[in-house]
């Protein structure tokens, strides 16, 4: 296999990982704007640190499997293992990510939480949206787990699986968190006042960044 089809097999596999980085970071920032640390299932402190610390995991996993796949043929099933051992840790990163923004979300809901009265955050369109993205990376994550147990089977020589178990999730994933990212969830809603807050937000995620 020639390494042209490795680094374009690279490209498409680890980008949404990078994205993934971007919904951990986002969540972290939104728990903590609300001052809801306390309400999830792991410290505030550590929420987004232990997210992006199993992205990382995530991301050299899978690229060690593609590389070592197509660095000789006795290392392809080796490869094909790792591939495969990464995106089921990635499915249940997610997971956890996913019962972390439940238990958060169910809690500001019945808690009655000072923070969630607060007229400048409009939080309940960021879980929504949150809960959007994280099922269409369900879907992608599942369809490459599927794609690789499977081998040199049908899904690998029919690329409209491809393009609409993978491409197109991660297009709508990625509508989504424009149409409604983060920082524009926090916009003062106060009738005296039409000037949105969002700004200060948006320089907190860059020096996150």
């Amino acid at each position: 296999m020639s390494t042209g089809n490795s680094g374009q097999q690279i490209e498409v596999y680890l980008a949404p990982i990078f994205m993934a980085a971007s919904v951990y970071m986002c969540f972290g920032r939104v728990v903590s704007s609300l001052d809801a640390n306390n309400l999830a299932l792991i410290s505030g402190r550590w929420l987004t640190a232990v997210f992006v610390v199993g992205d990382v995991l995530c991301f050299a996993s899978q690229c060690a499997g593609i590389v070592l796949q197509y660095m000789s043929d006795s290392l392809h099933t080796t490869g094909k293992v790792i591939a495969i051992i990464s995106f089921v840790l990635q499915l249940l990163l997610f997971s956890f990510f996913l019962a972390n923004a439940i238990v958060v979300h169910r809690r500001l809901v019945i808690s009655g939480y000072p923070r969630v009265h607060n007229a400048r955050i409009q939080w309940p369109a960021y879980f929504k949206a949150n809960y959007v993205v994280v099922f269409l990376f369900f879907v992608r994550i599942i369809f490459r787990v599927v794609e690789y147990a499977q081998g040199l089977g049908y899904i690998f020589f029919h690329t409209v699986y491809t393009y609409c178990l993978d491409a197109a999730p991660m297009f709508l994933a990625t509508l989504v968190l424009t149409l409604i990212y983060p920082p524009l969830a926090f916009v003062r809603k106060d009738k005296q006042t039409t000037e949105p807050v969002h700004v200060e937000m948006q320089s907190e995620f860059r020096n996150d960044l």
